[in-house]
């Protein structure tokens, strides 16, 4: 830095600190990701143990119903029309066969 000017100086730490602050959104970026990620896991996780309870008879149609139905956003609830624990849809125990 030696021989620039105050304001070749100035321009410098400007560039400097722009290039910090695109590290530091790349890197909160990256935090974000990997934590939707562990998220996404998780949900994977949970699905299949829940999957395994209701196939077990651990889980009846009236415990989801009351214990999980109602943590389901309405969003959600749409992808399980057809499923056999959608309310409406005729009560029938899930088989093993089935995803």
């Amino acid at each position: 830095m030696a021989g620039m000017s105050r304001l070749e100086r100035a321009q410098q730490a400007r560039i400097r600190a722009h290039q910090m602050e695109a590290q530091a959104r790349k890197l909160e970026a990256e935090e974000r990701e990997l934590a939707r990620k562990k998220d996404v896991a998780r949900k994977a996780i949970i699905g299949g143990a829940m999957l395994g309870a209701i196939r077990g008879g651990n889980l009846t149609r009236e415990d989801w119903e009351r214990l999980i139905w109602p943590s389901i956003a309405e969003r959600d609830r749409e992808r399980l029309k057809g499923w056999p624990w959608h309310p409406g849809e005729p009560i029938q125990q899930l088989d093993n066969s089935k995803a």
